[in-house]
């Protein structure tokens, strides 16, 4: 896949990119033409001052040669074309003639040192001219150590001899140290040749670098931009695949880097084994690969066989040094021309579409729909106004008590993060909690949370709680048990008066960080808390392991328990499963009576929380009730409740 990409943008640009040997080949030809002009210039004042017939001779055949060089130079510096026959048989000609052309430099001086007469201003000239000659080609021509050899050979050999021809000691002696000159030269070359082998390896490392990923060998961004820039120039309809691996971080935490790149090298040659000739896979960033799909058929059908290939084709396990994994993926498409006018909006589109698959629960495939536009916009609005909340300390919040029934106490009030924006009214925090989870804001909300919450408990008697939910996320942060134990410290609140909740997904990373900081928290005297039990993974092996206080079952088996049997019997094994291995229990979401009642007789012990005694309230009033010292008032109606709790004192 990577040779077709950058042959098919290599193929559109033909024309503006000569061949890089035939640059090196016609290079400086100007230059060229002026030494062999001196040469001529230097030949035809030795042939006038020796009047000799073989010096014409040579002058009439280096012309000729001089001239077909040149005009060759000339003529193959400016074809466009640049095909591997007409660059072979350039070079091929340029050999030749470069011999033969040298050769005749070189036998134009043995003839004047070979001469009856002696001519020494001839000799002098010629033996000269014919050593620059020499030092320029091997300043010409040293990528080529074969020609170098040639040329010097072909030139050296009959320029020795003139030498030795004279017989005497003076002569020979110069003949030795041209022999020298000539090993010299050569020496020369073939260290410009190491610097520039050198060079060129640099600058193709450079290249390879700018276009193609170090790790699976793919084009990289840069490159699939210029290639997605290049097809929607030349109007190519094209399905853009995003594909983001599923958990891939959870992968790389657990079993370390060098494991999550060959994770990723593995993917990306799956990838590549689906594709098709005319699909360009490439990795974008970390575990995002972008492809490039050339349609032949009716776009949405062909985009959807690919992407669902896709998905089988990386939902299968893999194995690494014995380790079995699976890495699903999620996938997101754009068409073009259908969903896009340019490779920005392509591009952006086509992660809108990631970005919806990935919400409705990964290892799924969405196309590009015009309402994800309008859903990201309100998105964006939610992340801008969230931000400004932040700052303006607009986020309120509110408690929720946790009331024993067997002796009418409170034991413990859940904060509940509320934001009434003054534009647009209330926002639920299933809406804006996720939004701030993707745009970096959670770890602000949460230390504004856990401030605030201590904040609140420090003005309620010594043996209330306070429960505040932590997300994953949050929990794998260096400084998150600092964080809450300063926050504590500031309000001189005991951690005793502190209670963490936390949901199942934490058992999906298994980061053993987590766990650890778990502990410590623990281990201060901040109890623990697991929240939504029943609607996450629900390993009681982890259960067990961690240093949990209380389970909270979520409010859907309560819901369902007095209308189903099966359900009953399902709440009934849970609360004694937890009970029996001594963790308290909250029961969420506890609304009518004969719920309050049926958990009475099912287990006493167990806590309730939910409307049936009234809703969240304000943090003065949560303050006022708690104070008060009495017990709260059951009462199906959520508004009589709240108007009972509120009148307590």
């Amino acid at each position: 896949m990577v040779q077709f990409a950058i042959k098919r943008l290599q193929a559109i640009q033909a024309g503006r990119r000569p061949d890089r040997y035939k640059q090196m080949l016609f290079a400086d030809a100007g230059n060229f033409a002026r030494g062999c002009a001196f040469t001529l210039v230097a030949c035809i004042a030795t042939a006038i001052q020796t009047d000799m017939p073989s010096v014409w001779a040579i002058f009439a055949a280096l012309s000729l040669v001089t001239t077909v060089r040149v005009s060759a130079i000339y003529y193959g510096a400016r074809r466009a074309d640049d095909d591997r026959e007409s660059v072979a048989i350039a070079k091929r000609f340029y050999e030749v003639t470069g011999v033969i052309h040298v050769l005749l430099i070189g036998v134009w001086p043995m003839v004047i040192f070979a001469a009856d007469q002696t001519y020494v201003a001839a000799e002098l000239f010629s033996f000269a001219t014919a050593l620059c000659f020499m030092t320029g080609l091997v300043g010409r021509n040293y990528a080529s150590r074969k020609l170098v050899v040639l040329q010097l050979s072909a030139a050296g050999v009959p320029m020795s001899l003139g030498l030795a021809w004279q017989m005497d000691a003076w002569h020979l002696l110069f003949a030795a140290l041209f022999v020298m000159f000539c090993m010299t030269l050569l020496r020369i070359a073939d260290g410009m040749r190491g610097m520039m082998e050198e060079t060129v390896a640099v600058a193709e490392q450079n290249f390879h670098l700018a276009h193609i990923d170090g790790l699976t060998g793919l084009p990289n961004k840069g490159q699939m931009v210029r290639i997605l820039d290049t097809a929607i120039h030349h109007g190519e309809a094209i399905a853009l695949h995003f594909v983001d691996l599923d958990r891939f971080k959870r992968l790389n935490d657990t079993y370390g880097h060098a494991f999550g790149d060959r994770v990723l090298a593995i993917a990306a040659r799956r990838m590549e084994e689906v594709s098709e000739d005319e699909t360009v896979v490439s990795r974008f960033s970390g575990d995002e690969f972008v492809i490039l799909q050339h349609l032949n058929g009716e776009p949405r059908q062909e985009a959807t066989r690919f992407a669902n290939l896709l998905i089988t084709a990386l939902a299968n396990p893999l194995s690494i040094d014995g380790i079995s994994v699976t890495s699903k993926c999620s996938v997101g498409t754009a068409l073009f021309p259908g969903d896009a006018r340019t490779t920005a909006e392509l591009l952006q589109r086509a992660d809108l579409a990631l970005y919806k698959s990935k919400s409705a629960g990964r290892g799924r495939h969405s196309r590009f729909d015009a309402e994800m536009e309008s859903v990201e916009i309100e998105r964006m609005r939610i992340e801008s106004n969230l931000r400004r909340a932040l700052d303006a300390n607009e986020l309120t919040f509110v408690f929720q008590p946790i009331v024993n029934p067997q002796y009418g106490r409170i034991s413990t009030c859940e904060a509940l993060l509320r934001w009434d924006d003054p534009v647009h009214g209330a926002i639920s925090p299933a809406v804006f909690l996720p939004i701030a989870e993707e745009s970096g804001l959670m770890p602000a909300i949460t230390d504004y949370t856990i401030d605030m919450a201590c904040a609140a408990v420090a003005t309620w008697p010594p043996n209330k709680r306070v429960a505040v939910n932590i997300s994953p996320s949050q929990l794998n942060r260096d400084d998150i048990v600092d964080v809450i134990l300063r926050s504590a410290a500031r309000h001189s609140v005991a951690p005793s008066q502190l209670e963490v909740e936390i949901t199942e997904n934490i058992f999906l990373d298994r980061d053993p960080e987590i766990f650890r900081r778990l502990d410590i928290l623990h281990a201060t005297g901040i109890r623990l808390s697991l929240d939504d039990f029943g609607t996450g993974y629900s390993n009681l092996e982890y259960i067990t392991r961690l240093p949990l206080d209380k389970v909270k079952i979520d409010r859907r088996f309560i819901r369902e328990a007095l209308e189903n049997n099966r359900e009953r019997a399902l709440l009934r094994g849970i609360l004694g499963l937890v009970e029996s291995i001594g963790l308290g229990v909250v029961v969420e979401g506890v609304e009518r009576t004969d719920q309050l009642e049926f958990l009475t007789a099912e287990l006493p012990s167990a806590e309730i929380q939910g409307f049936i005694y009234g809703p969240p309230l304000r943090p003065e009033m949560i303050r006022d009730l708690l104070l008060a010292g009495r017990p709260p008032v059951q009462s199906e109606s959520n508004t009589a409740a709240a108007s009972a709790l509120q009148t307590l004192c």
